[in-house]
C-alpha cells in the first residue's frame, strides 16, 4: 500500500509508546501531551503548531486533533480517527456487540494498528462513503436522549443556530425521529468526505462557542461541551451529505468499558 494512501491518526492526549508510531497510524497529539521530534515528523504531529485551537482542547476534546488535520494537511486520500483508547475493528466483529474490550493499550495498538486493518479500510471506503461506530438503539429519540444526558440549555442554542444557519440541515426532523445512536468522533473517510464534514461541524460548533462566550444566552461551559455536542451534530452532517456508512466495531482499552450488546 502507498504510503500516501490512509493516515488513520492515534489521537491521544497521553504518551503513547514508541512502537505505535507509523506512516499509516501516526500519533497525534493534543494540547501539551507531546513535542513533536524533527526525525519522526511523519509519525508524530501535535494539534498545537500551525492553524490550530488547541487552547480550546477542555471544550473540544479530541476534535482540536480534527481541526488540526483539516486546515494544515494535504495530499492525503483517505482519513480516520481512533483515540488512544478506542480502536476500530475492521475484522469480523463478534456477534450483537457494539464494543468490547481488550485491556491493555499496547495490545488494542498492536492488534488493531496494522498495515492488514488499513488496506481493509481502503477496500471498505471503495463501496462505503465513511466507516463509523456500530449504531446502537434507543426508544428515546436524540432530541429527548441527549438533553437528558447533557445541557439541555446548550442543546437549545445548537437547535437555534442550525435552525438560523443551516436551515436546510432540517435538524428538528432529524432530531426528533432518530433513535440510532452512534458515539465518539471516531471515523474514516476520503478526504473530500472530510473536508465537507469539518467545514459543517466547525462552523457550528464556533457558532456556539461564540453565543455563550459573548454572553449572548446564559450559559457557562462545564468542559468537553462542544466535543458531548459533536457526537449527534456528526450525524446530522452525514446524513445531510447523504454517506453511505460501513459500522465497524468498536475495542476500547480500559476495564471500565464494559461491552454492550445492541438491541433493535
Amino acid at each position: 500500500m502507498s504510503s500516501n494512501k490512509i493516515r488513520i491518526f492515534q489521537v491521544s492526549h497521553v504518551q503513547l509508546p514508541s512502537s505505535s508510531r507509523s506512516l499509516l497510524y501516526p500519533v497525534l497529539y493534543v494540547s501539551d501531551a507531546g513535542q513533536r521530534n524533527a526525525s519522526d515528523f511523519q509519525s508524530i504531529f501535535n494539534d498545537n503548531t500551525g492553524d490550530n485551537i488547541a487552547s480550546l482542547n477542555y471544550l473540544y476534546s479530541e476534535l482540536t486533533a480534527h481541526y488540526w488535520v483539516w486546515r494544515n494537511l494535504s495530499g492525503i486520500d483517505y482519513v480516520g480517527f481512533f483515540h488512544h483508547r478506542r480502536y476500530f475493528n475492521l475484522g469480523t466483529p463478534y456477534a450483537n456487540y457494539h464494543k468490547v474490550l481488550l485491556e491493555g493499550r499496547d495490545r488494542c495498538i498492536q492488534s488493531l494498528c496494522t498495515d492488514a486493518q488499513a488496506e481493509v479500510a481502503v477496500e471498505i471506503l471503495k463501496v462505503f462513503d465513511i466507516i463509523t461506530i456500530r449504531a446502537e438503539y434507543n426508544v428515546n429519540c436524540l432530541d429527548e436522549r441527549w438533553p437528558s444526558h447533557h445541557s439541555p440549555v446548550l442543546w437549545s442554542i445548537l437547535k437555534d443556530i442550525l435552525g438560523l444557519h443551516y436551515p436546510f440541515l432540517k435538524a428538528d426532523l432529524f432530531f426528533q425521529t432518530n433513535r440510532r445512536l452512534v458515539w465518539y468522533p471516531m471515523f474514516i473517510t476520503s478526504w473530500s468526505h472530510f473536508y465537507k464534514i469539518a467545514q459543517i461541524l466547525f462552523d457550528v460548533l464556533e457558532r456556539v462557542y461564540v453565543a455563550v462566550t459573548s454572553g449572548a444566552v446564559n450559559y457557562k461551559f462545564l468542559g468537553r461541551d462542544l466535543a458531548y455536542l459533536s457526537e449527534p451534530l456528526l450525524m446530522l452532517i452525514i446524513h445531510h451529505l447523504r454517506l453511505s456508512s460501513y459500522e465497524a466495531q468498536v475495542v476500547v482499552s480500559e476495564i471500565d468499558n464494559v461491552p454492550t450488546i445492541t438491541s433493535c
